[in-house]
């Protein structure tokens, strides 16, 4: 706000911060139960698991001896960081960033999912630099750096994927959710009739299985995934067309059209049959 006035000052450039946060519990794992599609959030989350260091089990009371002094001297840092930041200016500071994302990528990979992972490590290392060049902290940086790519791979590889979301499971989800409103159509004649609403028509000799496209889009919803997402993915695994679910069974439901997904369902027919 102006001072002594009601109106708000433009900001002609925007700040980004690094947060850096402890929990006991795993937020990959609460972001994946809350959403299907949690790859925005997991993209900007960078979760390091800290062990405890072999001294801290030989001595109990080190804990405390180190992080007491945090209590007491704190704040010289910063003052000391920012006029160094002065010192070496903008080209400079760049050029650090640069080299650093550069190394990253040789050594991660080059996938732009990944760019959030990039950037933090770019900065955060491209500071170290220039905290050991003013003599703030002496921090081997290639060790450190090894570490945590080292650490950020081991995620990639192990523990969570960005954008790898199985869209066809999805698929078989709903059908195994909503079992009671399949149609299952055999020789022209069904095989197996719903005890529910109608939401699922399975043409077995033709391998094609036709999904209302309000009920699974509400299903989509439900688990935070978007249904352009999932078109964009299935391709040509999935298209959109018009379908009288109840065709061969019952005259009044078979005269309808309603909007549908329609999937070859070779890979989920042995399951149908068995059902």
């Amino acid at each position: 706000m102006q001072a002594s006035v009601n109106a708000e000052r433009s900001h002609e450039y925007s700040a980004s911060l690094i947060g850096i946060f402890t929990s006991n519990h795993s937020l990959y794992d609460k972001l994946t139960t809350l959403k299907k599609d949690p790859n925005g959030e997991v993209a900007r989350l960078i979760e390091l698991s800290i062990r405890k260091p072999r001294i801290f089990k030989d001595d109990a009371s080190m804990g405390r001896e180190i992080f007491d002094k945090f209590r007491f001297n704190y704040g010289w840092a910063g003052p000391e960081f920012i006029r160094t930041l002065y010192k070496v200016g903008d080209t400079k500071i760049v050029e650090l960033i640069d080299k650093w994302a550069v190394k990253f990528v040789n050594t991660f990979g080059q996938d732009t999912a990944y760019r959030f992972y990039e950037n933090l490590v770019s900065v955060a290392m491209a500071s170290g630099e220039i905290c050991n060049e003013a003599g703030i902290v002496n921090y081997d940086l290639e060790r450190i750096f090894q570490k945590i790519v080292g650490e950020m791979i081991a995620i990639r590889d192990n523990v969570v994927k960005i954008n790898d979301i199985d869209y066809e499971s999805l698929v078989g989800e709903f059908i195994n959710n909503n079992q009671r409103s399949i149609l299952s159509i055999q020789e022209g004649k069904a095989s197996m009739e719903p005890t529910g609403p109608l939401l699922i028509r399975a043409e077995i000799d033709t391998g094609t299985i036709f999904i209302s496209k309000p009920a699974f889009r509400d299903y989509l919803v439900s688990q935070n995934v978007s249904t352009k997402e999932f078109l964009h993915h299935m391709g040509n695994k999935v298209s959109v067309a018009r379908k009288r679910l109840g065709a061969h069974w019952k005259d009044a439901t078979g005269a309808m059209n309603v909007e549908c997904y329609i999937l070859d369902i070779n890979s989920y027919l042995s399951e149908l049959v068995d059902e």
